[in-house]
């Protein structure tokens, strides 16, 4: 009843290979399914032995998480691709303190805003 009520679940892998590696495991969305139940839906998942992630298994879950997010399931692409290039930008013009990022990121929502949180 109480994991029910999430809404996402981020197993973690620490582990050592060499050095001490740190990573999401999955993340998964609890979709509500029924008056008590609900469906876990894998949004992205890491694959250990080539360290890297794989989106949204199967049609079903990027569909089950667009509508969640409020979007038409063919609006779903465009949004994370927009998203990615926003971090991009982030990476690229060095933006990581905890105050820059922040400030960029409410200037996304705003619209407009360059990745270092001017405009």
């Amino acid at each position: 009843e109480q994991v029910a009520r999430l809404t996402f679940i981020v197993p973690l892998y620490i582990g050592y290979h060499g050095s001490t590696v740190r990573r999401v495991e999955e993340l998964a969305f609890l979709q509500p399914e029924g008056a008590d139940g609900f469906r876990v839906r894998s949004l992205c998942r890491w694959d250990r032995n080539a360290d890297s992630f794989s989106l949204f298994e199967s049609p079903e879950d990027s569909d089950a998480f667009a509508r969640w997010a409020g979007l038409a399931p063919a609006g779903l692409e465009p949004a994370l691709a927009s998203r990615e290039a926003f971090l991009a930008r982030l990476l690229e013009d060095g933006t990581a303190s905890i105050p820059a990022v922040n400030q960029a990121i409410e200037g996304f929502y705003r619209g407009g805003a360059t990745a270092s949180g001017e405009g």
